[in-house]
């Protein structure tokens, strides 16, 4: 991955001239574990990701976190007085992961899994939140999240505007969701996610509004 372009301007009113401004980092302290967990991670995902396609994900995680060059990123869009641009031009955070929630127009929501950013840094993460959702049910599956921005970006708490929907006949269902800081306003555009999962819902499609913190443990710096 060396180049990425997102157009907001259908979505959100953006201010990009605050993106030639320097964000003070912002997140969670987090530890660094030992050498030992690097090694066995880094060979468990090259070997996964000779046989599946979930492993091939994970080893694009784990390239970007070791290649520390930097991704350019382009945006699109126009100010307004709600929204922020998001943290960084050229620094991005990407998760691999599992998700799942379970709702009754009140729900909480869960996940873990890999994160790699080309700061560089590689680690694991843990999300835990709630929110409203206009259904009731459980769901569960895989998530792949793009922030733009370093893991201090990644990490910390959030809030997100989420739909999802149920696949005819599949069985599964898909979603996506747009992330924002939590600070604000003006609240600062972060990212985005997207999902495949299954579950059990009232409702084949439904949209929710959730805040989460995301807490990150670096393997490599």
């Amino acid at each position: 991955m060396d180049r990425l372009r997102v157009d907001y301007s259908r979505i959100v009113r953006l201010d990009v001239s605050r993106l030639k401004r320097q964000l003070p980092s912002k997140g969670p302290p987090r530890s660094a574990l030992g050498t030992i967990e690097r090694p066995l991670i880094t060979t468990a995902i090259g070997a996964a990701a000779r046989v599946s396609s979930t492993g091939k994900l994970l080893k694009e995680v784990v390239d970007i976190a070791e290649a520390g060059r930097g991704i350019l990123v382009s945006f699109t869009g126009r100010s307004g007085p709600m929204l922020a641009a998001p943290p960084s031009t050229s620094v991005i955070t990407v998760g691999v992961g599992a998700s799942s929630s379970a709702f009754m127009v009140v729900g909480v929501s869960f996940g873990y899994g890999l994160y790699g950013s080309n700061s560089p840094e590689l680690g694991a993460y843990t999300s835990a939140g709630g929110g409203i959702w206009t259904n009731a049910g459980i769901s569960g599956g895989f998530q792949l999240t793009y922030v733009f921005g370093p893991p201090s970006a990644f990490g910390g708490l959030s809030w997100s505007v989420g739909v999802s929907c149920d696949m005819p006949g599949i069985g599964a269902g898909i979603s996506g969701a747009l992330l924002f800081g939590a600070s604000g306003p003006p609240y600062q555009f972060l990212g985005y996610c997207v999902g495949v999962g299954a579950g059990i819902s009232v409702l084949p499609a439904d949209i929710s509004f959730q805040v989460s913190n995301t807490d990150l443990v670096p393997l490599v710096r």
